[in-house]
């Protein structure tokens, strides 16, 4: 009498999950080219620096010359349009009051989340917030001489 019944050998192979399409990291979605043009300048003046795996969540930022930081972050892990619509509804609760740190809607970008519009500006942060393709993007700039209109 065997355990496990049935007296089938074990192959010794445990099932494999399902392979996940190849997800980008956020450099690999954002060039340096496009980031020097943006704030401005030389490519070649650009550190660029990869934070976090593909997988969930991911960073790039983008320092040199004027730029003292330009990072994105690209957050792909499970209920990514739930915390998006929170992140949202949080930020106007706690700053209504406070036009520097007032979520200011952005029309066209992004797609919607529950009752969330699909991006948002934070003037005090420096911040863009977006949500599409069940993927959350967030880009803080922070580049000396650049003004809110730039």
């Amino acid at each position: 009498m065997s355990c496990g019944g049935g007296g089938d050998e074990d192959s010794g192979t445990a099932a494999k999950p399902p392979a996940r399409p190849h997800l980008k990291t956020a450099c690999e979605r954002v060039p340096t080219p496009l980031v020097a043009r943006v704030a401005g300048v030389r490519p070649a003046v650009l550190h660029r620096r990869q934070k976090g795996a593909a997988d969930e969540v991911a960073a790039c930022e983008w320092r040199g010359g004027p730029v003292v930081l330009v990072r994105v972050s690209v957050d792909s892990a499970a209920q990514a349009r739930r915390r998006f619509a929170n992140q949202q509804v949080e930020q106007q609760q706690f700053y209504a009051g406070d036009p520097e740190l007032k979520p200011r809607l952005v029309k066209g970008v992004g797609e919607d989340a529950f009752a969330a519009p699909g991006a948002w500006w934070t003037r005090g942060y420096r911040t863009l917030e977006a949500y599409a393709d069940d993927r959350l993007l967030r880009i803080g700039v922070t580049v000396r001489g650049f003004s809110d209109a730039d």
